[in-house]
């Protein structure tokens, strides 16, 4: 834990992730494996270049592949990752974590 937290101390973001067609990708391959159900988690510092615009039709893919998705942001907010995900938490510099969000339906 110690070296993971070390790690993301030290990390040097600079923002601009498309976490949007990231998603997409994933979903997609996942989709494609035709599992039951899955769980995906996204660790990320929040920053996004617009890429979830559609939120709606990210969320609904989804939906539609039976995949769960776990945010965790690296001390930021990000509310269009939050509107698709199923749960979403902050970890903070202090690396407590604030649950902010968890679907329940």
């Amino acid at each position: 834990m110690e070296a993971l937290q070390a790690y993301v101390r030290n990390r040097q973001t600079s923002g601009g992730t498309q976490i949007g067609q990231a998603l997409r990708t994933a979903i997609a391959d996942l989709a494609a494996q035709k599992f039951d159900r899955v769980d995906m988690t996204i660790i990320t510092d929040g920053e996004d270049e617009g890429s979830l615009a559609d939120a709606a039709d990210i969320r609904a893919a989804l939906v539609a592949a039976n995949i769960r998705l776990h945010a965790v942001l690296l001390g930021v907010k990000n509310e269009a990752l939050r509107a698709v995900a199923d749960s979403y938490i902050i970890v903070k510099e202090d690396y407590t974590v604030e649950p902010l969000y968890h679907r329940t339906a």
